[in-house]
C-alpha cells in the first residue's frame, strides 16, 4: 500500500485474518459495479456481522484490522469460539485513487468524501449508485450468504461515525429490524430540527443536509418527510460513544459551528436535542457510551470495555 498524503496507488488485498472479496452492485439503470470488500477467513455458522465504514483516509483496511483486534480481546475476555462473527469493511476509493491507479477496472469509486453523506459513485463508466445503497446491498448480500445471522452492526469513528449517523437516520436497510448502529466521536452532527445551541446568525446553510435535515437531502432519501425518518430513527437501536478526552474542534464550517465550540460539547448538545425532540427524554431503543481517558482515538473506542459487548455479543 502506497500513500501520498491525498491518493493510494494500491490497497493490500490481503493481510492479517482478512481477505478480499467482490459482490457486483447494480443501479435502476442496470449499471453495475464492482464492490470488493474486506471480510474475515474461516468462518463458520455466522450469526453476526459487524459492517465496518472507515473515516477520513478511506482506510477500510486499517478500520477492518482495527475491529478485528478488538475481535480478539472480546474472545479472549469470553472465551468464544472462532467464525461466528464476520467483519465486513467495503472498500470506500475516491477519484483521486482512481488516477493514482488504487481503483481497478468496474470498481465503485465515489468524488472526494462524498460517501459520507450517501453521495453517487463517480464510477465506474455510467454507474450511479449511492454509497447508502451500497451498505444496504452488502448487508442484503451477507443476509442471503449467511442466513443465520442474528444481528448486523453497522459502525464508525470520527467520518466513519458521521456516515453511520447519516445512514441510520436515512437508510432503506432491508435487514434493519436486526441491524444496531455504533456511532464514535463524530466532528458533527445531523440535527432533527432546526434548534441549535449555538447562534445561527449569518449561517444560511445551518440545516442543509447533512448538518440538518431542511434541504439538500441526498437523492437515495426518495420521497421520505422528515417526520417519517424521525420516527424510523428513533425506533433504531442506536448507541452514541464519546471520548470524554475528545475536545478537538474538527470542523469550523459555521453549519458545524452552530452545534459546539468542540467535539465534546457538540456530543452533549446533540443528546440534549435528541431527548427534545423525543418529548423530553432519549428514544428507548439509544443509548450512551462514555469513554474516560480516550480523545480521538479509532481502536480505544472499539475496544473500550462497553463497546465490545455491544459491537460483539448484545
Amino acid at each position: 500500500m502506497v500513500d501520498n498524503g491525498e491518493a493510494y496507488s494500491e490497497v493490500p488485498s490481503e493481510f492479517y485474518m482478512f481477505e478480499t472479496k467482490n459482490t457486483t452492485l447494480t443501479d435502476k439503470h442496470g449499471n453495475n459495479a464492482t464492490q470488493p470488500y474486506y471480510i474475515n477467513k474461516n468462518l463458520k455458522n455466522v450469526t453476526r456481522a459487524v459492517m465496518v465504514w472507515p473515516g477520513y483516509h478511506r482506510d477500510s483496511y486499517n478500520y477492518a484490522n482495527m475491529i478485528g483486534n478488538a475481535y480478539n480481546v472480546y474472545k479472549k475476555m469470553h472465551n468464544v469460539d472462532d467464525g461466528h462473527v464476520a467483519i465486513v469493511a467495503p472498500y470506500v476509493l475516491n477519484q483521486q485513487d482512481k488516477s493514482n491507479g488504487a481503483v481497478k477496472d468496474g470498481w465503485i469509486y465515489y468524488e472526494d468524501d462524498n460517501f459520507s453523506v450517501g453521495g453517487i459513485s463517480h464510477g465506474p463508466g455510467n454507474a450511479t449508485i449511492s454509497a447508502f445503497t451500497a451498505m444496504d446491498d452488502m448487508i442484503d448480500m451477507m443476509a442471503k450468504k449467511y442466513p443465520n445471522i442474528e444481528k448486523f452492526v453497522v459502525l464508525g469513528h470520527s467520518l466513519g461515525g458521521q456516515t453511520v449517523l447519516r445512514y441510520a437516520i436515512v437508510n432503506h436497510n432491508p435487514q434493519d429490524d436486526k441491524t444496531k448502529y455504533w456511532i464514535g466521536n463524530p466532528g458533527t452532527y445531523t440535527y432533527l430540527s432546526k434548534d441549535r445551541p449555538i447562534s445561527k446568525k449569518d449561517c444560511d446553510k445551518y440545516d442543509r443536509f447533512p448538518s440538518g435535515l431542511g434541504s439538500n437531502l441526498p437523492s437515495y432519501v426518495g420521497s421520505a418527510d422528515k417526520s417519517d425518518l424521525i420516527k424510523k430513527f428513533f425506533a433504531r437501536d442506536v448507541r452514541l460513544a464519546q471520548g470524554l478526552d475528545d475536545n478537538g474542534v474538527s470542523a469550523d464550517a459555521c453549519d458545524t459551528m452552530t452545534q459546539g465550540h468542540n467535539r465534546l460539547e457538540r456530543s452533549a448538545y446533540f443528546v440534549k436535542h435528541i431527548a427534545d425532540v423525543n418529548g423530553g427524554s432519549l428514544p428507548k431503543s439509544f443509548s450512551l457510551e462514555y469513554v474516560e481517558g480516550v480523545s480521538h482515538q479509532n481502536y480505544p473506542m472499539f475496544a473500550a470495555k462497553d463497546s465490545l459487548p455491544y459491537i460483539f455479543r448484545d
